[in-house]
C-alpha cells in the first residue's frame, strides 16, 4: 500500500485511511462481510482507538485525507476477537 494510505511510527502506532482499515480487514479476514462500522466499534471497544474531541470523533483529517489512530500493541488482540 501507499505510505497516504497507511503509516507506522516508531512507538508502534498506526494510521490508516478508512478504505485501507475495511481492505486490509476483508483480506486478512478473507470475507466481505465486515462492515467498516464494525471494525471500528470493536476497535473502539478494545481501547485500540484513538478518539478525539473529547472522544467522540473517531478520525482525524491530514492533508485532505481521513484517518483512524489505532494502538499497533493492541491490534493483534483485536483481529484474534474475529476468528
Amino acid at each position: 500500500l501507499e505510505s497516504d494510505t497507511y503509516y507506522i511510527n516508531s512507538q508502534k502506532t498506526i494510521f490508516i485511511t478508512p478504505n485501507a482499515l475495511k481492505n486490509g480487514m476483508m483480506q486478512y479476514l478473507k470475507t466481505y462481510q465486515v462492515p467498516v462500522k464494525r471494525i471500528v466499534g470493536e476497535l473502539k471497544d478494545a481501547n485500540a482507538l484513538v478518539t478525539y474531541t473529547k472522544g467522540s470523533e473517531l478520525t482525524k483529517k491530514k492533508d485532505g485525507k481521513h484517518y483512524y489512530e489505532i494502538d499497533g500493541n493492541a491490534i493483534d488482540e483485536f483481529c484474534s476477537l474475529f476468528k
